[in-house]
């Protein structure tokens, strides 16, 4: 649970600014709003995807990625798969809700409008699920089409 205050800070300006390797699969965040504690990831470490921390060298291998929006562990940060966001560490530290933390001010949820042609509205959440994905809005029909592979993930668009 969080030591200090925390500070309101805009999604974009969130960052961890340190995070420590503790015992057993305890570690030690603080982040730049304010927000500092222990997280305790004992369950976490018994799932299949994380059972690499039981090499105790990886484990205590966590770094904070160049952008500070997320925490990694690995050699190569940009290419590790075990990982934790800026978003979940705040809400795992603050001890809120996903709901609690979503009622935050709208104007952090709006989806900024990346394009608009022939009536379809292109947008992007800086905070959402994966796999990366935009949203494509014509009218009241909308579908998502992840990034990677341009195929739609869900919905459909009438022809334009």
């Amino acid at each position: 649970m969080s030591e200090a205050l925390d500070i309101f800070v805009g999604p974009d300006e969130l960052a961890v600014e340190e995070v420590t390797p503790l015992e057993g699969f305890r570690i030690w965040v603080r982040l730049n709003s304010g927000v500092a504690g222990e997280l305790d990831l004992t369950e976490i470490a018994k799932s299949p995807w994380f059972q690499r921390w039981q090499d105790r060298d990886l484990f205590e291998d966590v770094r904070i990625t160049p952008s500070g929006r997320t925490i990694v562990w690995g050699d190569d940060p940009e290419e590790s798969d075990l990982a934790f966001c800026i978003i979940w560490l705040y809400v795992e530290l603050t001890g809120q809700t996903w709901e609690e933390f979503r009622q935050r001010p709208k104007s952090i949820w709006s989806m900024p409008e990346l394009c608009r042609f022939d009536g379809i509205r292109i947008t992007i959440v800086w905070f959402d699920h994966n796999p990366p994905h935009f949203h494509a809005k014509y009218g009241d029909v909308e579908v998502e089409v992840d990034i990677r592979t341009a195929r739609l993930r869900e919905g459909w668009l009438p022809r334009v």
